[in-house]
């Protein structure tokens, strides 16, 4: 909020509006709806009583670190958003990593809000009486990582200033509205004994006899009307309030980002005495705590769902790299390099004229069942390599190639090439295939056996299609049997 310069004459005016906030006896005549209260709170209690330690402190420990996370976004320290504010309180996986994302300053922010809950909650669960000097402890705390604020020099341009922690304020910080005008806090000169008078207020005896909703909604405001430092006011109060809340519920005060309209419009309608919708805001911000917390115990998964992504991740990576997908789809790859490396090889044998070779992708060929291997899902291409001769020899023979892969990671060959002759003389041949071999790219090694696989492959058709080819010639006459 701005501190821009005012005049002398200007600011004695504006010191003079500061309007003191009220005693606690007129606050207390507001109403609270008891009813609900004690259902929830009744609910709550019930709730607990079948937690173990942990789960009770887990509970506890989610709601408060969504109340410190965004009580700095409140203030425009830094942003916030719901998916942020539950990645964090929950520590979901990397909410270091996006934490950091938001700026150097958030994650000490962030720690120096979760250490003022610390000190909220014991002085809460001892009941310590409320002191000036731990108020003042708290906003050393809250401020811990936060070296300036920002003020105005005399012609209103912004600049940094040295925050003084646990100090109260010696400037004052009167602030203009966005309508232009001012209002007024606690001038300096009465900063120190409208302090002493907040903690006469908050030791007091109809206080502490008080509905811990009228507690934490009279501090709250009573601490802002004073505005009693330089900066870090706001995140102050919220944790002054949150040590009421803590006596009763065991849950801080829950203001959201997304609560700050109506946050705002609360402590504006206080400022002009209208203190109810003040109340019957710190009202519904407890009943979120408890709701939160409630619901973080009836809808915590057995398994969170980083931890499911995790596993669903590693079944469907290859080595902690590979999509399964990508493994499959290797068997294509592994088949285009059995096709060219059989082109390859007729190319260097200069086929005589009327002796043609070609290779072409099939799908519907039957694989041969091979122990311990399967087809790939969703793949049911093949290679068809065939040798043809023309008339009058008449001659032909086509094998198949299938890549398949193994049923088993611990397979030593992922993958094998298999080429068989449908109804054909001679058997299956089989060539063993690493993931190393052909990933990321094919290995020289791999390569080599390659070529020697094919070789001999091509070297089968080219003796059977030799011998179709006399068969034909010699029945036909167009050669004799040689004797």
């Amino acid at each position: 909020m701005g501190n821009e310069p005012l005049s002398d004459d200007d600011m004695e005016a504006v010191d003079a509006a500061y309007t003191p906030f009220p005693s606690f006896l007129e606050w207390a005549k507001h109403r609270i709806d008891g009813g609900i209260w004690q259902r929830y709170t009744s609910l709550l209690r019930e709730r607990r009583a079948a937690l173990t330690p942990q789960q009770s402190r887990d509970a506890i420990d989610f709601v408060t670190r969504a109340a410190a996370l965004d009580t700095g976004s409140l203030e425009g320290l830094y942003s916030t958003d719901r998916g942020f504010t539950i990645t964090v309180a929950r520590k979901a996986a990397r909410w270091e990593e996006q934490i950091e994302k938001h700026g150097p300053l958030t994650r000490g922010l962030f720690e120096a809000h979760l250490t003022t809950y610390e000190l909220v909650l014991d002085a809460s669960t001892e009941s310590h009486p409320i002191t000036e000097a731990w108020i003042r402890r708290l906003h050393e705390e809250v401020c811990a990582p936060q070296a300036t604020y920002t003020a105005f020099d005399p012609d209103g341009k912004p600049f940094q200033k040295e925050l003084a922690k646990g100090s109260y304020k010696r400037e004052p910080n009167h602030v203009r509205k966005s309508d232009g005008t001012i209002h007024a806090y606690a001038p300096v000169g009465e900063t120190s004994s409208e302090m002493h008078r907040l903690v006469d207020e908050l030791n007091s005896e109809p206080f502490q006899e008080a509905h811990p909703v009228l507690q934490a909604s009279y501090a709250h405001y009573a601490f802002v009307a004073i505005h009693p430092f330089s900066d870090g006011n706001g995140r102050v109060a919220r944790a002054l309030s949150s040590t009421y809340t803590f006596r009763a519920l065991s849950l801080p005060l829950l203001v959201l980002i997304d609560d700050r309209e109506s946050y705002l419009s609360a402590l504006e309608q206080a400022d002009a005495s209208n203190y109810q919708q003040l109340v019957d805001f710190v009202t519904a911000r407890c009943f979120d705590s408890v709701v939160l917390m409630l619901d973080s115990l009836e809808f915590e998964p057995v398994v969170p769902p980083e931890a499911g992504v995790a596993d669903l991740a590693e079944l469907l990576t290859v080595r902690g790299a590979l999509s399964r997908q990508d493994y499959e789809n290797l068997v294509l790859a592994l088949l285009q390099q059995a096709a060219s490396e059989f082109n390859d090889q007729v190319a260097a044998l200069h086929l005589p004229g009327g002796v043609s070779a070609q290779v072409s992708a099939e799908s519907g060929v039957a694989a041969p069942n091979v122990q311990r291997y399967r087809t790939a899902v969703g793949i049911i291409q093949s290679l068809r390599l065939r040798i043809n001769v023309d008339a009058p020899a008449n001659a032909g023979v086509e094998q198949f190639v299938h890549a398949l892969i193994s049923v088993s990671e611990d397979e030593l060959f992922s993958y094998c090439l298999v080429g068989h002759y449908p109804g054909g003389p001679l058997p299956e041949r089989k060539l063993g295939v690493r993931l190393d071999d052909i990933w990321p790219s094919p290995s020289a090694a791999f390569l080599l056996r390659l070529q020697q696989w094919t070789r001999a492959g091509v070297a089968e058709m080219v003796r059977i299609v030799a011998e179709q080819s006399r068969h034909n010639l010699t029945s036909g006459g167009f050669i004799q049997e040689s004797q």
